[in-house]
């Protein structure tokens, strides 16, 4: 049977294996729709209208797509170099209590806002950082290291939630201040949630395909994801590679923390993160790690997700289904994946 698998993967060009394992996805997801009495054709038609079909939904999905563009990038980034960053969540989060200290810990300035990007991009950076120092001289594996860093990361947000930047006027819930009107992230269209970080998440998207394929730094993180070993007698400088591949995975997912914080809530709070970090790591392998087509992916995503929400409402479908739907895509990736493999094997 196997034999039999792998001649069929050897018969198909390799840019056939993620449209089909999109198409794959769906049908799975269309034979639970069923099951449950639902009509997929109808549920699939819903949500492209409501994704992508008026000014309200698209405006929704790219405002989704923002954090998952951002930390996707970031973890291709890692993964390209062969480092496995489970750690995007942990460091979006150090990205936002960054922020927070420019916010909370400082009296607000014209450039405070400037202030918070830099803040969140380091506090991002610097935590993405210290799984790849652990993996460099002490050599522990990063999966476990950037995995409970995210715990950690999480628990410092809910230590400062409950303590030091409460606001003292909800009468005890875990909210810090609303931010004043300075250090918000603009609005880029009237009566929607869409801001200006979106415009860092493209330019980024942008920045980090051409570091990656078109200078010697990216040409090294792919040799070292590639063969580390052959990296090593080429002369590539393996520090180097570990450590900017993990900064810049982390910096990234420390922005996408301060869009959610400055543009979102305005405000921190306990679980303000919808696990956007680990939504990311799908993102990441559905754009093929690449980062233009990671952010097509995002946003195809996100216009998924919008449109699954809003038939929570219009024909009673759990909210769990997006979480199903995220599994049997993930599944469906790991196929391509195995296919991918095969071919590179024999061709």
């Amino acid at each position: 049977m196997k034999k039999q698998i792998d001649e069929l993967i050897l018969a198909l060009p390799s840019w056939v294996f993620l449209p089909i394992a999109i198409i794959l996805s769906l049908i799975i997801f269309g034979v639970i729709l069923v099951v449950n009495d639902k009509n997929p054709i109808l549920v699939y038609h819903e949500i492209i209208i409501t994704g992508f079909g008026s000014y309200r939904g698209l405006s929704e999905t790219l405002t989704t797509s923002i954090p998952l563009i951002l930390a996707g990038v970031g973890l291709s980034i890692a993964y390209k170099a062969n480092l496995w960053n489970i750690g995007a969540e942990g460091q979006l989060y150090m990205g936002a209590i960054g922020a927070g200290i420019i916010a909370y810990e400082f009296s607000p300035t014209p450039v405070s806002l400037i202030g918070m990007f830099i803040f969140g991009f380091l506090f991002g950076g610097v935590w993405g950082l210290i799984p790849a120092l652990l993996k460099r001289y002490y050599e522990v594996n990063e999966i476990i290291t950037t995995l409970m860093m995210n715990y950690i990361a999480i628990h410092i947000m809910d230590y400062l939630v409950f303590g030091r930047w409460r606001d003292p006027t909800t009468f005890g819930f875990p909210f810090t201040p609303l931010l004043p009107d300075n250090m918000i992230i603009p609005r880029l269209l009237p009566g929607s949630r869409l801001h200006a970080t979106v415009i860092i998440a493209i330019f980024a998207s942008i920045a980090i395909y051409l570091l990656m394929y078109k200078t010697t730094e990216g040409y090294e993180i792919r040799v070292y994801g590639g063969n580390p070993e052959a990296a090593r007698y080429s002369g590539i400088n393996i520090t180097k590679v570990l450590l900017l591949s993990m900064f810049l995975s982390g910096a990234l997912a420390g922005i996408a923390g301060v869009g959610e914080f400055a543009g979102i809530h305005r405000r921190l709070t306990t679980g303000f993160s919808k696990g956007y970090g680990y939504t990311a790591i799908l993102i990441a392998w559905l754009g093929s790690l690449n980062p233009i087509y990671v952010m097509v992916a995002a946003i195809l995503f996100s216009g998924f997700v919008v449109g699954l929400d809003a038939l929570q409402i219009s024909i009673g479908l759990p909210f769990a289904s997006i979480y199903l739907f995220e599994g049997i895509l993930l599944i469906a990736i790991l196929i391509r994946e195995y296919a991918e493999r095969v071919k590179a094997r024999y061709v």
